[in-house]
């Protein structure tokens, strides 16, 4: 099977530690390694690695996710996607593996009907859809693949962020969301006051002009210039730039609304981080 790595680039494996490990149904080495095709084993061994292997059914995971992997907001690199690289082949192959009967997908709808992330999971014997089982709870409005808010299991979106929670990985991913608004920014009161508590960088002024600018350039929200002068005041120009990038990347209806809630979660992340230092 080749990989989808580039093939010059050298690399040698340093061999196993004493492995953690994700449970893979036996099903997949018996049979799909010899019907399935390469990019559609990956993003299955992705999806089982993101649910399984964090004692879970189901997990929101992004495109962004499957093509780059997660990274934490101080730069640590929890893993590197599924190694498929194309967005096109990456959406052939879940589409193809929905298909085939292997998994699932569903649409996280939130609270003002904007689609999140969609929720993968592998598909079981005799288990149910959604659309069946909302409509014997007399739920006829939601239709096949969508699943409500109270399902997802996260309701915070950002660089793929981390959060402790189970007993096998401390670290574990706060998955992307694909958040989108109907209007352009306008940040309001509680989202200014998370930034306030926030020191300001050592730069002078020029640079955080600068910086606004250039999220005002990237976003196209002029009106909210000023929001993104304290953003650019107070979160590094490095952060800032790979934001806009990944949002770029996974081509978000709205993007000024998913920065703004992106750069929200850095900051809370920072003030969780200041303040365990303070014990």
């Amino acid at each position: 099977m080749t990989n989808s790595r580039d093939v010059s680039e050298p690399r040698h494996f340093e061999g196993f530690e004493n492995p953690t490990t994700t449970p893979v149904p036996d099903v997949v080495f018996d049979e799909f390694l010899s019907w399935l095709g390469e990019a559609e084993l990956k993003a299955l061994l992705y999806i089982i690695r993101r649910t399984f292997g964090f004692k879970k059914n189901q997990d929101p995971i992004s495109f962004n996710q499957f093509l780059r992997g997660i990274t934490t907001l101080d730069g640590r690199v929890l893993d590197r996607g599924c190694g498929v690289r194309s967005r096109t082949t990456l959406s052939g192959a879940l589409k193809t593996l929905e298909a085939k009967g292997i998994i699932q997908s569903a649409k996280g709808i939130d609270e003002r009907g904007e689609n999140q992330t969609t929720i993968y999971s592998l598909r079981f014997r005799g288990q149910r859809d959604s659309a069946q089982d909302n409509t014997n709870r007399g739920e006829p409005n939601l239709r096949r693949g969508v699943v409500r808010n109270s399902y997802h299991p996260s309701t915070a979106a950002a660089l793929p962020v981390v959060r402790n929670s189970y007993p096998q990985q401390t670290e574990v991913q706060q998955t992307v969301q694909q958040q989108t608004a109907r209007q352009q920014t306008v940040a309001n009161g509680d989202e200014k006051s998370v930034f306030h508590a926030l020191a300001n960088l050592k730069q002078p002024p020029e640079k955080t002009e600068y910086v606004a600018q250039y999220i005002v350039a990237q976003l196209g929200d002029q009106h909210s210039l000023k929001f993104y002068q304290l953003i650019a005041a107070k979160v590094p120009e490095n952060v800032i730039r790979q934001t806009l990038a990944e949002i770029k990347t996974d081509g978000a209806r709205y993007p000024e609304r998913v920065f703004t809630h992106r750069m929200k979660l850095y900051a809370l992340q920072r003030q969780k981080q200041q303040l365990f230092k303070t014990f």
